[in-house]
């Protein structure tokens, strides 16, 4: 039977807060955890929740500093395919400069192997630009005279193909991370509620001493904060929400995605934005709204500059 209308008795209350983000369901169940285990020499039955609630916790901390580590390594792995396709013009100046040496520009031979010109390697996803790469490899073929060269394309090759293999494991560990954290994350939710149900058994006289193990605090803020999530195409600006900051607002950005993005402020929706935060791929950071711009304006935008590949973020407004 569900509860009768106006009334909270069937819901639990924490779910909103451990839901909010990973960072404060992290917190706010470590807390609690501590807090029980330090009191559980004063009654036998904060004794048995602590036996109860502390290797929940334990499996969900571990869980999320696996996806910490996974995160970084994926920000790694993504700013070393980024750095590497960057500076595949400078490769390619090399590259021309020893087939010029060798078969003089404009001739069958130099056609032959830069056919479309050096623009036709980093046209197209990065997939089309590795295939362009190993196209000139086997156009270079048995060419002694270019022997040198084709083994430095060769290991461009190889290291853009490892770095492509690396940032695809690292994204996919990150995806298995998250489903196993939800996993632990619900089972904690779950766990909390009966610490608190357990812990008002203890303080039926005063329940406001059950509340103490709990960061009211924290948990007042996340149940109020305001997440957004959008993927952003590719070469576009689009507005994340409309929202006008407060003062001590705070704004938690994460960039899930491979590409970088900038986001600001802006006055209407079609308005330039005058100030834009660089965030890196697989980068969260926490910041003063006034670093997106004016904080009069009320308008939320997101830019990705890249012309191939879609952007991911999370935007998230903390309350004051």
């Amino acid at each position: 039977m569900s509860s009768p209308v106006g009334t909270h008795m069937g819901k639990n209350p924490l779910k909103l807060a451990m839901e909010s983000s990973i960072p404060n369901a992290a917190e706010i169940s470590e807390v609690v955890a501590t807090n029980v285990f330090n009191k559980k020499g004063t009654d036998t039955r904060i004794n048995d929740l602590n036996t109860y609630y502390a290797p929940k916790n334990a499996a969900f901390q571990v869980e999320v500093a696996k996806q910490i580590a996974d995160k970084l390594f994926q920000q790694s792995a993504t700013k070393q395919i980024v750095t590497t396709v960057k500076g595949t013009k400078l490769e390619l100046k090399s590259w021309k400069k020893q087939i010029v040496a060798v078969y003089d520009e404009g001739t069958e031979e130099y056609d032959r192997l830069l056919i479309g010109g050096l623009s036709s390697f980093y046209q197209g996803s990065r997939k089309a630009r590795l295939m362009r790469i190993n196209a000139l490899i086997t156009a270079i073929g048995d060419d002694a005279s270019l022997a040198t060269l084709k083994a430095q394309i060769q290991l461009f090759a190889d290291a853009f193909t490892a770095k492509k293999g690396n940032q695809a494991e690292d994204k996919q560990a990150v995806k298995d991370d998250t489903s196993d954290i939800n996993t632990l994350r619900n089972t904690c939710i779950k766990g909390l509620w009966y610490v608190y149900c357990g812990l008002i058994m203890v303080f039926i006289d005063n329940p406001s001493k059950a509340l103490a193990f709990f960061p009211m605090e924290l948990i007042y803020k996340a149940t109020r904060e305001k997440k957004y999530t959008m993927l952003v195409p590719a070469h576009i600006i689009k507005k994340i929400c409309i929202h006008l900051f407060k003062a001590g607002e705070m704004v938690t950005m994460t960039n899930n995605g491979s590409v970088e993005l900038k986001v600001g402020l802006a006055l209407k929706a079609n308005s330039n934005v005058l100030v834009w935060y660089t965030l890196a791929a697989g980068q969260t950071v926490k910041v003063n709204p006034i670093s997106l711009g004016n904080v009069a304006y009320k308008y939320v935008m997101v830019k990705n500059e890249d012309l191939e590949t879609r952007g991911d973020i999370t935007f998230i407004i903390s309350p004051a």
